[in-house]
Formats: structure tokens, sequence, C-alpha cells
């Protein structure tokens, strides 16, 4: 055996210590050979040695620019580093120099599904399929490739060349079986795609004894026989599969398609009435079927819901069941029937009151705790539809009946931030945590209001309690197990406290999750097809491509997004937040910290690099305050590759956003395009208006941008802004148009400073400051006042007292004599609480 197949082979053993020397045996005598250098460096790169490794791989590629070898080497690196695109151009180059290598194509057909370059994986597939057909992998790979570019058509007559090579499946062994029973039911996948019912349902038929999956077999059985409206047999197959299991809300949904019933759909009465009464002999078949009972809820109207209500609250009423309320919230929307529950629980509550029953025809007596949940939905209820005085008095009546009830404190807990007020909020559901203290969702819930009301280190210490104790801290630990309401959360209350280097910290991390979701299905590519579990990896692939229109990464991109374009603004501000002034650690702490820094990595190094718990040892975090994060010099190149991913999203904040980063970098083009995305969505929008004018001051006094450009965006500005308007009209139209929308009041005051410039700023706060109370809601109010505190903050003091006036709950418009006596009244009770369970415990 040559010395570089010695090298190759102790690679792939990993055996990389004996690789390095092998390696530096061959370039004592070349040392100018390119392909040892790669795998030098690739072997290093494994062993940690990363920016030497890569280095080795670099020179190996000069060196031998036509060996396939470097190029694969280096096509792996780059793929580590998880840079793909640039790794396929390596793979694509190594190929032009050994078209045939099996390892270099597999490599090449993985990367093009991860990066969704179907055609050429289409290409390569094909080919390995000529070059093997033997291998009954090579024959899936090439359908799912087909299918995966939009050839469904050709991807049928692969599968079915592919399953015509196979006979005596009966005899077969049990993973064959189970392969080909995929094989099967993916086929049928794709002529039910491509609406070839008839020869679903013959296929389907034909090969039922080869199909393993039973309950997939039937619901594609019923699916494609009301496609083929064949209705008394669909209908016949789905009773068949609500009998296997009578929960599966979807059987229902398919079975009333049979009676051209849309239960997805809004129905005519007399659909409503027919799809009750077969729901009713479903009921009588199942009885303790819920989802049977909820459809009915659903479909109920006028008398009929309110006999269907009574039956299904009290029942669970009775059992004692919390989630009620929130199995009930979506029938909030219908407001009849909204009036209809409010009405029935509250004469619940009467009747439990005068005599332990839901109605005084009732026989049975209720237990005592029926009166209990059901002030707790009540509590609820009132939550849900803005009574919050209502609320409060009812969750302290509950409160007063069963002290000992968490639920009631969270309720509660609820309610005050609903209110505006973090303190009182976060002091409830720490109540309810310190009632069951060894339950891991009050005391996650618990953290979770600690650091809405900013007491960061207090909540991660609580989290202390269920994090590993090896860990450097309980954050570190949360970030790493991917937990995103903690990320979220901390992000949010750092960028209130205006500590944006901590605020972003916790953004970047929730973006580096989903990076890890987006790399995790890698591995699937391979994994999957092997397998056979080929419906099961199409959808993942479905649901990879949909991954970041996820409600928490548009929120963390928005607050990132505005974070940068602070610091774009600013200059100073990294600065300030960097090297403040005031509150600087003290010496003491900071030599302590070091202390305990330097025997923890003594003690891992002692143990081989791994915690207490056995596991590698975390990686040393270079910024822990994220000032690093603060101090990009492009802040907005930042923000424009967070936004990236978000482009064809459809969300009227985001496109706030990705007006103000377009421009600011002066792309007006774009922000046009973000202009138009907001108007389609909110004509009257606030933000449209302000930025619409920004954006035509700033064509009006650009000389820079290409005439048939500029002649266009402004062509498409006159859609918002009339041409030749006079802007002083244009904006008094708009504010009688929403004179009755605080927000829009707001937006026809920032439109003043505009026109007229910050000098008569005081007039536009004239136009917000006598605001009908009533027409505000805590978030407006917040934005008002935040406006008038900039132009005119001699009048902010009196705005705030009408503010606290009209919410006297919450925080923000609180005095700080207010907050004081708040915070100290909150420390007395919690001490009291100290007390009480010290003398409880002696």
């Amino acid at each position: 055996m040559s010395l570089f197949r010695q090298l190759l082979q102790l690679h792939d053993e990993r055996q990389y210590k004996k690789g390095v020397k092998v390696a530096d045996t061959i370039l004592k005598k070349n040392p100018e050979h390119g392909e040892t250098l790669a795998m030098k460096g690739l072997i290093l790169y494994n062993m940690g040695e990363k920016e030497s490794g890569l280095d080795y791989v670099k020179r190996g590629v000069r060196l031998d620019l036509t060996s396939h070898i470097v190029w694969h080497v280096y096509g792996i690196v780059q793929r580590q580093e998880h840079k793909y695109e640039d790794a396929l151009k390596s793979y694509t180059q190594a190929l032009r120099h050994d078209s045939e290598n099996v390892a270099l194509i597999r490599d090449v057909c993985t990367l093009s599904t991860h990066l969704r370059q179907f055609e050429p994986l289409v290409e390569q597939r094909l080919f390995m399929l000529k070059t093997r057909p033997s291998m009954r992998s090579h024959w899936i790979s090439a359908a799912v490739a087909l299918d995966l570019a939009g050839h469904q058509d050709k991807a049928l007559l692969v599968l079915s060349d592919f399953e015509g090579t196979l006979s005596d499946l009966n005899n077969a062994d049990a993973s064959l079986k189970y392969e080909m029973s995929e094989v099967y039911l993916y086929h049928i996948s794709i002529l039910e795609k491509l609406d070839k019912y008839q020869e679903a349902l013959q296929m389907l038929t034909d090969k039922q004894s080869n199909i393993s999956d039973l309950v997939a077999w039937r619901e594609s059985h019923a699916r494609i026989l009301t496609s083929l409206d064949k209705l008394d047999e669909a209908g016949d197959a789905w009773r068949l599969l609500i009998q296997s299991n009578p929960e599966n809300k979807g059987y229902y949904i398919g079975f009333f398609k049979t009676k051209k019933i849309d239960l997805t759909q809004n129905l005519e009465e007399k659909e409503k009435v027919s799809a009750l009464k077969t729901l009713g002999l479903f009921y009588e078949q199942f009885p303790k079927a819920g989802v049977i009972q909820r459809l009915r809820l659903d479909l109920a109207f006028k008398e009929s819901f309110k006999d269907i209500a009574h039956e299904y609250i009290t029942s669970r009423l009775t059992k004692g069941v919390p989630s009620l309320f929130v199995d009930l919230k979506s029938l909030y929307n219908d407001v009849e029937k909204l009036q209809i529950i409010g009405d029935l629980v509250e004469g619940y509550r009467t009747e439990l009151e005068k005599s332990c029953k839901y109605s005084s025809t009732d026989d049975k007596t209720q237990p005592t705790t029926s009166y209990i949940w059901t002030l707790y939905y009540l509590t609820q209820h009132y939550s849900q539809i803005r009574q919050y005085e209502k609320a409060l008095e009812t969750v302290k009546a509950a409160i007063e009946h069963t002290p000992t009830l968490p639920e009631l404190y969270l309720a509660q807990g609820r309610t005050l931030k609903r209110l505006g007020n973090q303190a009182g909020a976060c002091e409830s559901v720490e109540i309810a945590r310190e009632l069951d203290g060894q339950d891991r969702f009050l005391n996650g819930k618990s953290a979770k209001y600690l650091i809405r009301n900013g007491e960061i280190e207090k909540a991660e210490q609580l989290l202390s309690l269920f994090t590993r104790k090896a860990a450097p801290s309980s954050a570190y630990d949360l970030c790493d197990m991917e937990a995103l309401w903690f990320m979220r959360e901390e992000a949010k209350s750092y960028g209130q406290k205006q500590e944006y280097g901590m605020a972003l910290k916790r953004l970047h991390q929730v973006f580096d999750t989903f990076n890890q979701w987006e790399e995790d299905q890698y591995d699937f590519h391979i994994y999957c097809l092997r397998k056979y579990t080929i419906r099961s990896y199409l959808t993942t692939l479905k649901l990879e491509d949909e991954l970041r229109q996820n409600k928490n990464y548009i929120d963390s991109a928005i607050e990132a997004v505005r974070i940068y374009y602070q610091l774009h603004d600013d200059s100073s501000l990294v600065e300030k937040l960097t090297n403040p002034q005031s509150g600087l650690p003290d010496k003491k702490a900071q030599k302590k910290a070091k202390k305990e820094k330097e025997k923890a990595a003594a003690q891992q190094k002692a143990k081989g690099g791994k915690d207490s718990d056995g596991l590698p040892a975390p990686v040393e975090d270079k910024d822990p305050q994220g000032y690093e994060l603060l101090k990009t010099e492009e802040p907005l190149g930042v923000a424009v590759k967070i936004l990236a991913p978000l482009a064809n999203t459809k969300r009227i904040d985001l496109h706030h956003v990705q007006f103000e980063i377009a421009f600011r970098r002066g792309k007006f083009a774009q922000a046009m395009k973000a202009l138009n995305k907001t108007a389609s969505i909110n004509p009257d929008c606030r933000m449209l208006h302000v930025q619409s004018l920004k954006l035509k001051q700033a064509l009006e006094s650009d000389d820079k941008q290409n005439a048939e450009v500029k002649e266009a965006i402004v062509e498409s500005l006159e859609k918002i802004i009339p041409k030749d308007v006079n802007l002083e009209s244009w904006n008094a139209d708009y504010l009688q148009r929403n004179h009755h929308n605080p927000l829009r009041l707001l937006g026809a005051a920032e439109a003043v400073v505009l026109i007229r410039g910050e000098a008569s700023a005081k007039e536009a706060v004239n136009i917000v400051f006598n605001v009908d109370m009533k027409l505000l809601d805590a978030t407006s109010a917040t934005q008002i006042k935040g406006f008038i505190e900039k132009y005119d903050s001699e009048r902010l003091e009196a705005f705030r007292v009408k503010l606290n006036t009209q919410f006297p709950y919450s925080d923000v418009f609180k005095s700080d004599e207010q907050k004081e006596n708040e915070k100290r009244a909150i420390e007395q009770t919690r001490a009291k609480r100290t007390e009480a369970e010290v003398e409880q415990n002696k």
C-alpha cells in the first residue's frame, strides 16, 4: 500500500495523529505534493487546528488545481464551516476532474438538495442511477430528485420501472417489505399530486397486501375516493378511520366532504343543522370523544349552542379542567356565542353560591371544587374581553375561597400583565410558584414574569434549579438547550432597559438556533433516503423551507434591526453603552470572578476538557456583554443580512423596518417596495403616512439616483401622495379622516414636524396632547408619550398624569413615588410570606 493510500485510510478511520505522521513523511520527500498538503490540512482541521488546517488545504489547492482530491477536501472543509454554496462550487470543480467518483457525486447531491438547486441534483441522481442501477436507493433518490424539481411525470416513470424490477415480495425479508411499502405510498402520493386519482386508487387496491402502514393506506383510500366523488364508498372509508381514532378532527372534516359540507369554511344555517345532526349520531357512538363535542360547539347556534355549551362546560367544570377557557377561546370571535358563554358561566356562579348546583332544575349537587373552577373560568373570560376590573374582583373572591390553588394566581398575574402592571403580575405568579416550588412549569412561568419585570438576575437564579449544575450559568444552559422563550424574553427586557449589547446577544442566539435547525437537516438528506422514510423527509423539507416564517424569528429580526438602525443614527451610542461612566464593576468582584474562572478552567483541564457532567467543556464566551455586536462597523449591513430571509414575508411591522434600513442606505427603490407592501395591507397606516413623506422629501433633494429609477419611484409614490399636492392639505385630510385613531393622530403630528421642521414641533404636540383618553390603549399611549417627551418635555408630566388616571395599573405611566411605594409594599408582603413559611417549618 502506498503512503498516500495509507494516509487516506487513516483519515477514514479517524486515526488523525498517525495520519499527520504519514503526511509529514510524504512531505519530507515531496514538500509541494498538493494532495498530501490538502489531506494533512483536513486532518488538522478535524483535530481542532482549524486555521492551520485551512491554510494547508488552500496551499494544496494552489499547488494542484487539476486534482479532484484537493477540490473535494476543500469542499469538505467549506461545508464544515457552513459555507455551502462555496463547498458546492469546490465539489463541482472536483467533478470536472473525476466525473465518476461516487462519493463525490453523493456529496454534490446532498449539497444540491440542501441549497434547493434541484436541476443539478436531477442530473447527478440520474447519472448515479445509470452507473449503478442495481442499487435500490439510487432509483428512489432519482425519483425524489425529479419530484423536487417539479418533474412528477418522470418521477412516476422511474418508480414504475423500479417496481417492475422486483418480484415475489411476499417472500422478501421484513426490511425490503417495509421499504417497498414506503415506495408504493410515495408513488401514490405523486399520483394524487398530479390529480391522477383513478390510477392512484387502482394502485392502492393492487398493492394493499404490500403496504404495511395500514393507517396511511386507509387515509389515502378515503382521500382518493372523496376526490373521485365516490361519496358513498368514501363515507364508509372515513367512518372506518373514525372508528379507529374518534379523536382525529381531520377524519370528520374528510367525512363531511362526502356530504358536500366543508367544515373549514363558513357554513350556511341549513348545512350547520345537517352537520350537527350527523355529529349527534357520532356522539352517541363515541360519547367520550372530545373532538366531536368541540365540533358541535363550532357549528351550533342560538338555543342549540346554549344546550351543547351547557353540557360541555359543566362537565369540565365538575372535572376541574384548567384548560377549559383555552379550549373555548376561539369561540369568542362570534359575539353571540361569547355572550351566551358569559351568561351561562355567570349563571353557574350564582346558582353554585346558592345551592351548589348549576341550575335550579338540577337534581345533582356539585362538589365544592366546581365553584372555584367556575370563578377561575370567569376570571379568564373577563380578562379576555378586557373587563379587567371584573376579572380582578372575581379572582380575588376565588383566592379568598381557595388560597392554595396556583392557577388562580396565574390568572391574576395574566390580568395584571395585560393592565401593564408587571410588578404586580410578577408577584402574583411568584405566589403561585411558592405554592408548589418543585413544579417546573410554575418556576418557568415565574422566571418569565421576573424577566419582564426587569429582574433578570433573579430569574436566572430561579431557573438554575432546573439547569445543569456543571453549566457556566443557567442562561448558558437554556440557550444551549434552544429555549426560545427565554432568549426572546431576555432580549425584550434588555432592550427596554436600553442594554442593547445583551439584547443583541440574545437575539443573535435566537438566529443561531434557527441556523442550527436549518443545518440539522443536512444529515437527513442521506439518512432518510437510505431508510426510505420518503414522505416524512419531504414534509421535513417543506417545514425547513418555511422555518424563518416562525413568529419568534420575525419578531427577533424586527427587534434586532431597530437596534441596529439606532446604532447607525447615533454614533455616540456605542461609546455610551460600552463605556458607562457609572455603575462600574467592583474591582474585588472582578478579581473574584477571574479566580473562579481560572479554577473552573483548571478543573476542566484535569478532567480532559470535560465538565463535571462528562460533557465537553463550554467554549469561553469572548463577548459576555455583547459589546462586539454593538461595535460592528456596518450596522445597516448586519441588518440587511438579518432581513434577507424575510424578503417575501408579508407582515406590516416588518415592512416598516425594511423601509427604514433601505431609506438609510439610500436604496430608495427598495424603500418604495416596502411602502407598497405596507399600503397593500393598510393604506391608512400611520407609518405609511410618515415614511412616504420622508421618502418624498428625500427624493426631492436627491441628485444621485439614476433618472429612470427616480422617475419610476416618483410615479409609484404618487399613488400614496398625489402629484403637486400641498403637503399641509394632504396631512390635514389624513388627520380629518383618522381623528378617531390615536396612532394615526400621532402620524399626522409626526408629519407636521417633517413638513414644518422641529421649530413647529410644539404645534404638532397639540394634535396629540388633547387626544380622547377613551380611545387610547397602552401601546398608543406609550408612543404618544414618547413623542411628547421628545418635542415638548415641559408638558410631559401633565400628560403622564392624564395617562395614569386612564391606566392606573400600568407601570409605564406611574410616578417614581408610586413605583417606589409599590415596590416597598411587595417587599413587605414577600417578607411576611417568608416569615410565615419559617414559622410553619418549625
